[in-house]
């Protein structure tokens, strides 16, 4: 267990090879648990993420620029602002890619969207997730990405909001999703 109590980050990764964080409890870190930049493959796995859900930043697990092939798999989130936040804004010196969020359980992220990808990433796959109680359950701004098999529940706003941000053509494979009791609108793409 790692009790932040406030510390800035729980864990971060910066130009690391193939990352591994098993079975780690993050609690109550002002801006994520998990950061890895600029780093080449690695794994997030059967970690806990609770009470990171400070205003602008309040990540689970934040994946910023260069980084690719990661899988973030059988997680659990409660009470973060963005279980999962990926590209963040700049792309420099390259947009993270070939990201995979998988059979993760996301609960409570009312203050913001529990899912929430930006322009500067590409070739994100999410699959076999459970979000319950976000603003949005997933929104996704990057070019290409597959959305299968996701329950998603208690969604104020949408509970898939698609909209490519970038001049890149957009490619997405949406599939397979259960919606329940959305406040909004159930799949936006456009």
């Amino acid at each position: 267990t790692l009790a932040n109590g406030g510390a800035q980050k729980g864990a971060r990764f910066f130009q690391a090879i193939e990352p591994k964080l098993i079975g780690v409890r993050f609690e109550s870190t002002v801006e994520q648990g998990v950061g890895l930049v600029e780093c080449a493959g690695g794994k997030v796995t059967g970690c806990d993420f609770v009470d990171m859900n400070s205003a602008g930043t309040g990540y689970g697990v934040s994946i910023g620029s260069g980084t690719h092939d990661v899988t973030v798999l059988g997680n659990t989130f409660r009470n973060c602002r963005h279980a999962w936040s990926l590209g963040g804004s700049r792309g420099f010196p390259s947009i993270a890619r070939r990201i995979t969020f998988e059979a993760n359980h996301v609960y409570n992220s009312a203050s913001g969207d529990a899912i929430d990808t930006h322009a500067s990433c590409d070739d994100v796959s999410f699959l076999g997730n459970f979000i319950y109680d976000g603003e949005q359950g997933m929104n996704i701004e990057c070019p290409n990405a597959t959305v299968s098999n996701n329950t998603i529940y208690d969604s104020e706003i949408a509970a898939i909001s698609i909209h490519n941000q970038t001049p890149r053509a957009a490619n997405y494979i949406v599939t397979g999703n259960r919606i329940k009791r959305c406040g909004g609108t159930g799949i936006s793409i456009g």
